[in-house]
C-alpha cells in the first residue's frame, strides 16, 4: 500500500515538474519576441523617403530593346530601394550618386537616352543586410569635361540574373546665367575711369553640370581684353554659382570712358565644351564700382 502511495506521489511531482518547465519556456519565447518586435520597429525606414518597385523577372534591356518590363511578385524575391539621388561631376566627370538598399549583392547599370549604357556597378554585400537606405553608389553619365546627353536615362538593379528595380531619370540640359558683374574702377592720370580688375559669378540653374574651356571676348566699353584667362576646363554643377572669371591686375583694358560718361557695356562670349558660344552683356555705371 505503502508503494502505490509512494509511486502516485512521484507520478504527481514529474507532471508539476513538466507544468511549470512548460511555462518558463513559454515566456522565455514570448520575451524573446517582443525584444524582435522592438528591433524591427526601430528599424522601420520612412516610406516617403523610399522608392521601391514590384520586383521584375526579366532580363536587363539591351541597348536595341524598346520593349517595357512586365512586373509580376514572387514570394522571396530580393528588394532594392533607392532613398536619394544626386547629379555632380567627380573631378570633372558627371556622375549621379544614388543611395539606396538592398538585400543581397546587386549588379547597377545606368542606360543614357541612346540606349547604350554609360556605366555599370557591382555591389557586393559584405555585411548583414539592412532595411535602412545607406549605401552609396556613383554612375557615370558620360566621358570627363563633356556635357552629359539630354534625355531620359534608365538605372536597371539586377539579382541573380533577374531585374529587381528600374528607374527613370528625365534631364532637361543645364542652364546657365551670369549673376553678378564686378567691375572695379579707378580714376587715372587724365581723369578718365579705368577698370583696375573685374570678377564674374556665372549660375548653373539646370539639372546637368556644364563644362567651359574659355572665353572668346571680352569686351568693357569698346575694347577687348585677354582671351582664356582663369576659364580654362572650369565647370557648374545643377544648382551652383562659382565665380569663372578674375581679371590679374590693372592695365588689361586699353581704355574706359571719361568721367562725363557714366555708362559702361561689358559683354562676354564665353565656349563651352561642346563648342557651343554663350552670350552674355550687361550696362553698368562705373562710378558705383569706384574705388
Amino acid at each position: 500500500m505503502g508503494k502505490i502511495i509512494m509511486k502516485e506521489y512521484i507520478t504527481k511531482l514529474i507532471c508539476s515538474l513538466i507544468i511549470i518547465v512548460g511555462i518558463f519556456m513559454s515566456g522565455c519565447i514570448a520575451e524573446e519576441n517582443k525584444i524582435k518586435d522592438k528591433e524591427n520597429i526601430d528599424n522601420v525606414p520612412n516610406q516617403k523617403d523610399l522608392e521601391t518597385t514590384t520586383p521584375v523577372m526579366t532580363q536587363i534591356p539591351s541597348s536595341s530593346s524598346t520593349s517595357s518590363s512586365t512586373s509580376s511578385t514572387e514570394e522571396g524575391v530580393s528588394t532594392f530601394k533607392i532613398g536619394s539621388w544626386k547629379i555632380f561631376s567627380g573631378d570633372t566627370t558627371p556622375k549621379i550618386s544614388i543611395r539606396f538598399s538592398t538585400s543581397e549583392t546587386t549588379t547597377i547599370d545606368l542606360i543614357g537616352p541612346d540606349g547604350i549604357p554609360t556605366d555599370s556597378v557591382k555591389y557586393e554585400l559584405i555585411r548583414k543586410p539592412s532595411k535602412m537606405v545607406g549605401e552609396t553608389t556613383d554612375l557615370k553619365l558620360g566621358e570627363p569635361l563633356i556635357i552629359p546627353q539630354i534625355g531620359t536615362y534608365k538605372l536597371v538593379a539586377t539579382q541573380n540574373e533577374k531585374v529587381v528595380f528600374t528607374k527613370e531619370f528625365d534631364f532637361k540640359g543645364p542652364n546657365i546665367e551670369v549673376t553678378r558683374w564686378e567691375p572695379h574702377y579707378k580714376k587715372n592720370a587724365d581723369g578718365r575711369l579705368q577698370i583696375d580688375y573685374l570678377n564674374i559669378f556665372m549660375r548653373n540653374n539646370g539639372d546637368l553640370p556644364i563644362y567651359f574651356k574659355r572665353i572668346t571676348r571680352l569686351i568693357v566699353g569698346g575694347y577687348r581684353t585677354t582671351s582664356t584667362v582663369g576659364v580654362k576646363d572650369i565647370k557648374i554643377d545643377p544648382n551652383t554659382e562659382i565665380m569663372i572669371y578674375s581679371s590679374e591686375g590693372a592695365g588689361i583694358f586699353d581704355s574706359t570712358p571719361p568721367i562725363e560718361n557714366v555708362s559702361d557695356e561689358i559683354t562676354m562670349w564665353i565656349e563651352d565644351t561642346s563648342k557651343k558660344t554663350h552670350e552674355f552683356s550687361t550696362t553698368i555705371d562705373p562710378l558705383k564700382y569706384l574705388d
